[in-house]
């Protein structure tokens, strides 16, 4: 399944997907793996230590104790779980991620500015990104989960909504927070 997760900046996405999801996914299943990518890097870094941090506090061990860093692989580009094997690899958009699997692939914030929104180029290189290499990472039964603000109707979240909506045998789910109201709720609701 993809979940599409349209919200403009500011509004907390980066706070509820990358940091705290990865976690409580870990908690509840510490054999699964986990990408993690962005327009660059630094961005997925930065959640990974945030997110191995969240690992080691007391509350966190009190709530899933079988979710225990290994001792040994520890890099803040990739990280593992002891006992079950789960782990974490962080990668920029067209970074190297081949031989690494997901059960859960996000990709937060694939575009960085307008300037790469509005580039044919740029946008054609993360499409083919995303569908030739990110796509076969996939564990059977994985998920993409895509957070983002749409820049540009061609940018992944058009591309993903306008192929997947109308290829056979995906589950695409899109959930929108606009930034203003698509319509007005008040005069909207019923009486």
């Amino acid at each position: 399944p993809w979940l599409l997760l349209m919200m403009p900046p500011r509004h907390g996405k980066s706070e509820q997907v990358s940091r705290q999801f990865p976690a409580y996914v870990f908690g509840q299943h510490p054999d699964w793996e986990i990408i993690h990518t962005s327009y660059a890097v630094s961005l997925p870094e930065e959640f990974s230590r945030e997110i191995r941090e969240n690992l080691r506090t007391q509350e966190y061990q009190a709530l899933f104790p079988n979710t225990v860093l290994h001792a040994e692989f520890q890099s803040i580009d990739a990280w593992r779980l002891a006992r079950y094997g789960g782990g974490y690899t962080a990668s920029g958009v067209g970074g190297g991620i081949i031989g690494k699997g997901a059960h859960v692939f996000i990709i937060d914030d694939p575009v960085k500015n307008v300037e790469e929104a509005e580039s044919q180029i740029l946008r054609d290189a993360t499409w083919k990104w995303l569908t030739s290499v990110a796509s076969t990472r996939m564990a059977p039964g994985g998920g993409v989960l895509i957070i983002m603000q749409c820049w540009h109707e061609d940018d992944v979240a058009g591309r993903v909504q306008e192929v997947l909506s109308t290829a056979g045998g995906f589950n695409l789910e899109v959930v929108s927070y606009p930034a203003l109201a698509e319509v007005d709720e008040w005069l909207a609701r019923p009486e």
